[in-house]
């Protein structure tokens, strides 16, 4: 995992030395899973509160 700041710098490296006459394209990913069970637990709490 390399920090958002350094991603531009990792892209470089890659195409200038690993991949020779590839092109590199690197896509940041983020991890949604606890932004997703904070959701459903939120949505439960909704329902229970409805009930």
């Amino acid at each position: 995992m390399a920090p958002a700041k350094a991603v531009r710098r990792l892209n470089l490296s890659l195409e200038n030395g690993a991949w020779g006459a590839f092109d590199t394209v690197i896509y940041l990913t983020y991890d949604y899973k606890p932004i997703w069970q904070e959701y459903l637990e939120l949505r439960e709490e909704a329902r229970e509160d409805r009930d």
